[in-house]
């Protein structure tokens, strides 16, 4: 495999996976939020109605990467999906299966516990394809499998 595209393949590998974790890190913080803001209104006993607010007042980078999460994933997918194909073409077709499975397990269905179990077990999918694609490309002594 040439050096550029081994480059290109371990670049888009590694902001894939960034993207990645980000966007479980972003939903997992913004249910935690939720919850702490839900406990919080219910144990507080004082009155909003008198203070003043702001129409922007909430933390704007979790909620920019909450908004924009979706499009972040589906460019995280196609990143490890890129690199993994690069490496081998054969293993283009599992690696949008994962992605698939782990988006829609953080925007598809509504249960916490769920998104984090499929999500993880998709990073560790990938992670297992990348470790056997480096493998096969060591048994073959640099020669890419194709």
């Amino acid at each position: 495999m040439a050096t550029r595209v081994r480059r290109l393949a371990r670049a888009a590998a590694i902001f894939g996976a960034i993207g990645g974790v980000v966007c479980l890190l972003s939903m997992t913080s913004a249910v935690a939020g939720a919850f702490g803001a839900v406990t919080a209104g219910s144990l507080s006993e004082m009155s909003m109605a008198g203070m003043p607010t702001t129409p922007h007042s909430t933390p704007g980078i979790l909620v920019g990467l909450v908004r924009w999460g979706p499009e972040m994933l589906g460019a995280s997918v196609g990143l490890i999906v890129l690199a993994l194909g690069l490496r081998h073409q054969i293993l283009m077709l599992p690696a949008l299966l994962i992605g698939a499975v782990v988006y829609w397990a953080m925007y598809g269905q509504s249960r916490v516990t769920v998104m984090i179990v499929l999500t993880l077990a998709g990073f560790g999918g990938w992670a297992y394809l990348f470790y056997n694609s480096r493998m096969g490309s060591a048994r073959n002594h640099g020669r890419p499998n194709r």
